[in-house]
């Protein structure tokens, strides 16, 4: 679910996380109110672009991903980085204890790309 106090806003949505405007599908033409539930596929991962009337936009994702083994395996995006940047969508998760991981999850995880784990 996405809130803003916009009065009226576009929705659209691609697997990626920062697909460009013309590669992403429209879901909501004229949010009103600042509110949407989507129902959204969890696989491949929706990444969701809000455009407000104003011109202003927004990029959104769920960060806690839905895994069968761990619940708390997060997308740290949006954290500071250097130089005034921040972490991108889907460069970096966090999770505990990779013991529980079951076979769903393990080919949930290769469908986002991830190559390397670190353990420290």
């Amino acid at each position: 679910m996405w809130k803003a106090s916009t009065s009226s806003a576009r929705v659209l949505t691609s697997t990626a996380p920062h697909a460009n405007l013309f590669a992403m599908k429209e879901i909501a033409a004229a949010v009103q109110d600042g509110q949407l539930d989507v129902a959204a596929a969890v696989c491949p991962r929706p990444y969701f672009l809000i455009r407000m009337r104003s011109g202003g936009h927004v990029r959104k994702a769920e960060p806690l991903l839905p895994l069968e083994g761990r619940r708390n395996f997060r997308d740290l995006r949006g954290y500071a980085a250097h130089r005034g940047k921040n972490v991108s969508w889907g460069k970096i998760y966090r999770f505990g204890v990779m013991a529980k991981f079951t076979i769903n999850d393990t080919a949930y995880l290769r469908s986002l790309g991830i190559v390397v784990i670190c353990d420290l």
